[in-house]
């Protein structure tokens, strides 16, 4: 005999981060339901079986429908899970970090209704609805580990950028400090990014730009960065 057994809610998380006037940035949708109407949530949704092919399918749908902005880099983090973290009932989400460009953060004309940026160490864990300030916690500390062993915070920067710009985001992300000569050489060496053959626009110095290289995606490097 098959036995039945009651299923929990499933849906996906996303953190939606960015980096502007150097600093991070978190992005945030407001609540048109119950529960927790008119609060501030992490963009999410359920899975549609009968839709998604898989979670990263899932959370890219998500993320269309919510924010329609659509992410340079997204990962798989964490499944957090338990009978308490939604009032509805037992549920499970599974949690998503997404990096969005300098880029396509500064053009917002098409961004979803109720989202809004916000500076990451100033918004309060009880501004965050459900477990939401806890999964921005999971967020912050993957995103600060793997940015001292990968090449993630290039997701981040402009389409073009100097190396300068490139050592800051690494800065920012890593929360340390690194020395110019060392990190020039070690980007340059990981071969993941091209020189433009343009001169910033902005500064008294003009500064070479770079880009990531079509094709490459995240590079791990052979010893720390940061």
């Amino acid at each position: 005999m098959i036995k039945s057994f009651e299923k929990p809610i499933l849906t996906v998380d996303v953190a939606y981060l960015s980096i502007h006037n150097a600093q991070l940035e978190i992005l945030t949708i407001r609540r048109q339901n119950e529960p927790f109407k008119g609060q501030l949530a992490l963009p999410g949704g359920y899975v549609h079986c009968d839709q998604d092919t898989d979670l990263r399918d899932t959370a890219r749908r998500v993320i269309a429908e919510k924010t329609q902005l659509e992410p340079d880099y997204i990962e798989q983090v964490e499944t957090v899970a338990s009978n308490t973290r939604d009032p509805r009932g037992w549920t499970a989400t599974v949690l998503f970090m997404a990096l969005v460009s300098q880029s396509k953060r500064d053009n917002e004309e098409s961004l979803g209704s109720g989202c809004q940026w916000h500076k990451l160490d100033s918004i309060q864990s009880n501004e965050l609805c459900f477990d939401h300030a806890v999964l921005l916690e999971k967020v912050k500390e993957r995103l600060i580990a793997k940015s001292r062993y990968t090449s993630i915070p290039l997701f981040l920067l402009p389409n073009k950028f100097s190396l300068s710009e490139a050592q800051q985001f690494f800065e920012i992300t890593t929360l340390s400090g690194l020395e110019k000569k060392s990190f020039r050489r070690r980007l340059l060496d990981a071969e993941i990014v091209e020189d433009t053959g343009e001169l910033s626009k902005t500064g008294r110095r003009k500064a070479s730009l770079y880009q990531i290289k079509p094709g490459v995606g995240v590079h791990f490097f052979p010893r720390m960065i940061g």
